[in-house]
């Protein structure tokens, strides 16, 4: 009831000007003279009880039951009770009652609160629906109205001590070592260090808040100081057994996340991010007005609004997210605008010396990625994409139920499951995407395809990542200033003679109208894997003849192989014979395997060209590489080291679309013993 301007005259208060707060703060041995905040170095609470635990200065909170508090937290002994706060109501609870109707008294803890009641131990930001509770920020000489999103103007943190440095608003965290925090990072002197945080225990690292520590302990060391077997033992993680997920985000609507993505249970949604304001989408927002903090996804964004959580390129008028930068410095343009030297610096580098494979998959089991396919250690998996379900199988899925993710590879899918590639836009086709426009993805397959669409159409240069539609053999490598003299243009463009949209040659003809120039470049590649063979002592018994003089048909296989009990046919089929039907190809292997009178044959159809991995983030094999697998493969069979099946005439194809290893391959079997 004291009226405006009284102050309390009976009680001391802290002899710091115009401070109105009681002293507990003085000299050992002394009066107390200061409040917690303006006490001198070297005081004490001397007012206040202390823990009966010698050296102790925590205030005592723990007694017998029934008696008075004695120790602290620390220091209580067996059978002790928080004597000294009030105890939650509810049935042999013995946890403190913090919450309580608005204006009336503690009651109830967390876990018993009835519907109404508010935490009374903290006050929460004045602004209307929000939740923060022990706001920092007011007017100079407050106590702490608003948050700090919702700070006035003007206000400042009147809670926390503040940097020494005149002018300076930031939290003080550094000091001289064992002294108090007089300094923000930022005016820090010449040997201070971070007073306040714990820090990391390796021995001159002084990274603050350590996370890392034996499951039990408390954190103890950073990231890159860890022991082996340490885990983060400060943030939550998921709630399945020896799931070590930090910050786990799925839980049912209205709950605290419990568990990660992999082990969310039926029902649970991302309960931790924000979410795009459109009715029932999911996706994080990341578009508003200019100036927003995002209020809608890219699919849902309104007209005028932008991206405004990524960083943009720094070319004046580019919004595109910027990836290159100089080693060593942070990201500041995109790949249109990079300068020179500048490399991809947004993503993680292989850690191979002089790699700059970016996302690195392979690491050892339980790791997160450190090195690229290329230059992964023995024993090392990969284990960024999703495995194979199926026990012992570290070969990547790519099979799963119709709208659901994939689970298993091609080796162990079910029948009734289906690739999770993407599918060919045309109108009930099942067959991968290939094709696309220049620039943009893949969109139809090699029969649907439409004028202007050429494979891989957002190959990047091998030079400086920009559109590759330069190139030699049909695969784009390289963009319009890298181009090699003797690459051609991939994108299709009207052919002189007969007008239609193809693939040129040098004279501007498409294959139709000139078919002996691309012909040449087709016999080139069976004739450079033809002359590695023979350099392997794998000169087979015949290369580009007919059987028997043609006494059975005019077939021409490309090499034969005659190992006595079965008959190897290698076939180099160049662009996985895309041109030609199915069912002929079949019908010209059934007739070839008739022409050697019962014994098996196996042909192995090689693919010099381009094709598209299973893994569509992972690039066609060099082709030094394809010529080194197909070589061991007819060694193997030479030698029995390799299963065959049982069978008249069968086929392998090496190379083709969704091609991921050999071990994934299957023999298709054509014609089976009678």
């Amino acid at each position: 009831h004291k009226l405006s301007g009284m102050i309390d005259v009976t009680h001391s208060t802290c002899e710091y000007i115009g401070c109105t707060i009681q002293p507990t703060f003085g000299l050992p041995g002394g009066k107390s003279r200061f409040c917690n905040q303006h006490k001198l170095y070297g005081m004490v609470n001397i007012k206040d009880k202390k823990c009966q635990h010698p050296n102790c200065k925590v205030l005592p909170s723990f007694g017998l039951p029934g008696g008075n508090n004695q120790f602290c937290s620390k220091h209580k002994l067996e059978g002790m009770i928080n004597v000294y706060s009030k105890h939650c109501e509810h049935n042999n609870c013995k946890i403190s009652a913090s919450f309580g109707l608005p204006c009336g008294k503690l009651q109830f803890c967390s876990k018993h609160k009835l519907e109404g009641m508010i935490n009374m131990h903290v006050t929460n930001c004045e602004q209307p629906g929000c939740s923060i509770m022990n706001p920092n920020f007011d007017i100079p000489g407050g106590k702490g109205r608003f948050c700090i999103t919702h700070k006035l103007k003007e206000m400042i943190d009147v809670r926390s001590k503040t940097c020494e440095q005149e002018g300076c608003n930031v939290r003080s965290h550094f000091g001289i070592p064992g002294g108090k925090k007089q300094f923000c990072i930022k005016h820090k002197l010449a040997g201070m260090v971070n007073v306040v945080s714990k820090t990391c225990e390796y021995l001159v690292c002084d990274i603050s808040s350590p996370v890392f520590g034996f499951k039990g302990e408390k954190g103890r060391f950073c990231f890159e100081h860890k022991l082996a077997g340490m885990v983060n033992v400060v943030s939550k993680t998921c709630e399945y057994l020896d799931c070590d997920t930090i910050h786990p985000s799925f839980g049912f609507i209205g709950e605290k996340g419990q568990f990660c993505n992999k082990h969310k249970l039926a029902g649970m949604v991302n309960v931790k991010d924000k979410k795009c304001e459109y009715p029932n989408c999911t996706i994080g927002p990341g578009f508003d007005n200019p100036g927003g903090n995002g209020r809608f996804c890219s699919q849902h964004k309104l007209d005028g609004m932008v991206n405004v959580i990524d960083k943009k390129c720094q070319h004046p008028g580019c919004k595109v997210i910027p990836t290159f930068g100089l080693p060593g410095e942070k990201i500041k343009f995109c790949s249109k605008h990079k300068l020179q030297g500048m490399i991809i610096i947004h993503a993680k580098c292989c850690e191979y010396i002089g790699c700059n494979s970016v996302r690195p998959g392979f690491d050892n089991p339980g790791g997160k990625g450190r090195f690229c396919n290329h230059h992964k250690l023995s024993g090392m998996i990969n284990v960024k994409d999703h495995i194979c379900e199926a026990d012992a199988c570290n070969i990547q899925a790519s099979f799963g139920l119709p709208g659901k993710k994939k689970s298993f590879c091609i080796k162990h899918k079910s029948d009734e499951m289906i690739s999770n590639r993407k599918i060919c836009n045309y109108s009930d086709c099942s067959i991968s995407a290939m094709y696309g426009k220049p620039g943009n993805i893949r969109s139809h397959c090699a029969k649907h395809r439409q004028t202007g669409m050429i494979r891989r159409p957002n190959a990047k240069c091998k030079q400086c990542k920009e559109l590759a539609i330069w190139g030699k053999n049909w695969v784009p490598v390289h963009c319009e200033t890298h181009k090699l003299p003797d690459d051609k243009n991939l994108v299709e463009n009207p052919c002189i003679s007969c007008g239609l949209m193809y693939v040129l040659d040098d004279n501007n003809r498409c294959e139709n109208c000139n078919p002996e120039s691309f012909a040449t470049a087709r016999l080139a590649k069976q004739n450079a894997l033809m002359s590695y063979l023979d350099a392997r002592k794998l000169p087979g018994n015949s290369t580009d003849i007919t059987i028997d003089n043609g006494i059975c048909g005019k077939e021409r296989p490309d090499r034969v192989y005659d190992f006595g009990d079965k008959i190897v046919i290698l076939e180099c089929d160049e662009h996985q014979h895309q041109d030609r039907q199915c069912l002929c190809e079949q019908t010209r292997m059934v007739n070839i395997g008739q022409s050697f009178g019962g014994i098996p044959v196996y042909f192995i159809r090689w693919n010099p060209d381009d094709y598209s991995p299973e893994n569509v983030r992972k690039n066609p094999e060099e082709i030094s590489k394809r010529y080194t697998l197909v070589g061991d493969l007819i060694r193997d069979i030479q030698s029995n080291n390799y299963e065959l099946p049982t069978a008249l005439v069968s086929a392998i194809y090496l190379y083709y679309d969704g091609w991921n290893s050999l071990a994934e391959s299957t023999w298709q079997v054509l014609t089976g013993f009678e």
